[in-house]
């Protein structure tokens, strides 16, 4: 209990010093979802290194950026890759029209509902947190993987454009 001064009543409280905060484990192997995942997509399985959850993840590709998938504060699910290593010049060349509607269609994989696009050292890398619901199966992982493999590739084009 606690007496709250400006009311002049007592209060049932719990001091701010007793709380603590345990985040959250998700239920799910990260690695071994990946690695179904990527199966699944087509990825021949002698071309799959091993996978933990304690490193970021680099999916390489021949023709795109790698994708990084690697977990947040040990919680969220994230995937980004580099889209642009010239921010200022792909921004300045970019149709502004064709990129906001990209970045605005949604993505029902995404905790947000939809990829974000950031800047950091001068690099647009492409983003987003994926639901666990997505993240926790192979089958939704996988199809959140394509579809953000295919984002990287239009993102790509309208900044080039």
């Amino acid at each position: 209990m606690m007496y709250d001064a400006d009311t002049g009543r007592v209060i049932n409280a719990v001091p701010p010093s007793t709380l603590t905060f345990t985040p959250i484990m998700p239920s799910y192997d990260l690695a071994q979802t990946l690695v179904e995942a990527l199966k699944l997509i087509g990825c021949d399985p002698c071309k799959i290194d091993a996978v933990d959850n304690h490193s970021p993840i680099e999916l390489t590709f021949n023709a795109s950026p790698s994708i990084i998938v690697e977990r947040l504060d040990n919680q969220v699910c994230s995937i980004h890759a580099v889209v642009a290593t010239d921010e200022a010049a792909r921004l300045h060349r970019a149709n502004s029209e064709r990129l906001l509607q990209f970045l605005i269609e949604p993505a029902e994989w995404a905790v947000t509902g939809h990829v974000q696009l950031r800047e950091r050292d001068n690099r647009l890398i492409l983003h987003a947190q994926v639901k666990d619901d997505a993240a926790a199966e192979a089958e939704p992982f996988a199809q959140a993987l394509t579809d953000f493999y295919d984002r990287i590739k239009l993102c790509r084009e309208h900044l080039r454009a």
